[in-house]
Order: C-alpha cells, then structure tokens, then sequence
C-alpha cells in the first residue's frame, strides 16, 4: 500500500506530461497547416465567412451559410477563427483539431442560430482585424476587420497564432472534465507563437487583452467598456503577452 501511494502520484504526473506533448504536437500540425495555407493565400489566415457586420440577435437569414468539403457551415466574421481550419486542403484530421482526452465523436457547437464543427483549438482573433482595432482609442468596428498577414508580426515569439481552448481532465469538476481554458485559466494549455514555436502556458499569467465591442455588442453601436473590463489574452492583443522574454 505505501509504494502503491508512492506510484499513483507519478503515474498521474506521467500521464499529465504525456497529454501536455500530444497538445503541443498537435497545435503544431495545426500551425504548419495554416501557414501552408497563408503561403498560398497571400499570406493570410483562414477565412470562410465575410466581414460584414451581424447582430447576434438577427434573423438567421442574415447569417452567412457556407458548405466547406461538403459540410454546411453557419455564422460570421470572427467565427473564422474556429470554421477558419476548414478552409485548409485538405483539412486537418479530426482527432487533431481535439485537445488529449477529448471524446472521440466530433461534437457540433451550436451558439444561437450559428453552427460550429467543434475544435478545442482556435485561431487567435487578432488576426481577423488590423492592429488599430487592438486599441479602444482606435478602435472603429467592422471596417477595421480583414484577414491579417501572419508574416506582419511585430513580435512573433509573442503574439500567439493558435491556442487551446478547451481541456479534459477528470479532476476538473465540470462538464465531466472538460472545461473551458477561460474557466480555468491556472490550468496550463497549449499555445502556438507566430514564430512556429509550441509551449504550455499558463492562461491567468498572460496579458489581458482589449474589449472586442462588436462581439458581444448593443444593437447597432458600440457597447460601452466597463471599468476594469478587459478582453481575452492571447486572442484580443495587439503585439503580445507579458512574462514572455524570448
């Protein structure tokens, strides 16, 4: 029983590292991947859906509606950021576009009247619009939105290109372990840098990013930022995350 209690803790932590790598080698294909795209594509990410503005709360025949290898895709702009792995060809193989220990169905995510093929990996949203929308003072809407150029990085070991999303452990008490990374920010999760390179970071220690006020927005207008409000790290940044010196 003692050398039973001795292994348990090194088992776990051996299983832990081993899903830490299989994530890391994964949003790695996914990286490769979406640069090859964006070397025949003048350097930009992924898109399906237009940028053209869409309220939430409109009728779903104003929502984009697009068939992608012979699957049928609904939503808007910033949806890309997840859709956007299906404009690659060929696509990337399921079980890569799924974080360690996700289930092996691909499960659809259906978010008001837009439908998403799930991942548990996402482009990082600041590459679906120019760096001035990354600033509240200069921050304008939809004009400012456009695929971006990977190869404009400012600070490419800092500005993440992909990350994790979602995680899956049993230990978490949510969903039958699997939670969202914003859930639990002290959890460490993948990250694919704009330079190609792959760490597990810590979600909490990242720098905050800027209010997207057009992704949850009031009806035809900017909402307003609170005091203290922030966005997410690693996908509403500018040119980086601190803690990062490379």
């Amino acid at each position: 029983m003692i050398l039973l209690g001795l292994l348990l803790p090194a088992l776990h932590g051996m299983k832990h590292r081993s899903r830490e790598l299989q994530s890391l080698s994964r949003i790695r294909q996914l990286g490769l991947l979406v640069t090859a795209y964006a070397g025949d594509n003048d350097d930009r990410v992924p898109a399906i859906y237009p940028s053209i503005f869409i309220e939430p709360g409109d009728p779903p025949d104003c929502w984009f509606t697009v068939e992608v290898g012979g699957r049928s895709f609904t939503g808007s702009w910033f949806g890309n950021s997840v859709d956007g792995f299906y404009a690659l060809t060929p696509p990337p193989p399921p079980h890569v576009m799924r974080a360690p220990s996700a289930p092996d169905v691909e499960p659809i995510m259906v978010d008001g009247v837009g439908t998403s093929h799930f991942t548990d990996y996402e482009i990082a949203e600041c590459y679906y619009a120019r760096p001035s929308y990354w600033h509240l003072s200069t921050q304008r809407g939809p004009s400012q939105w456009g695929a971006q150029a990977i190869g404009a990085t400012r600070f490419p070991s800092q500005k993440g290109l992909i990350y994790q999303t979602w995680v899956y452990d049993p230990a978490i008490p949510y969903q039958d372990g699997r939670a969202p990374v914003s859930f639990y920010p002290y959890i460490p999760s993948s990250v694919l840098w704009a330079d190609l390179s792959a760490t597990q970071e810590v979600y909490a220690k990242m720098r905050p990013g800027v209010v997207n006020r057009y992704r949850c927005q009031v009806p035809r207008s900017m909402r307003p930022v609170y005091p203290g409000e922030t966005g997410p790290a690693i996908d509403n940044t500018e040119h980086g995350i601190f803690g990062r010196d490379r």
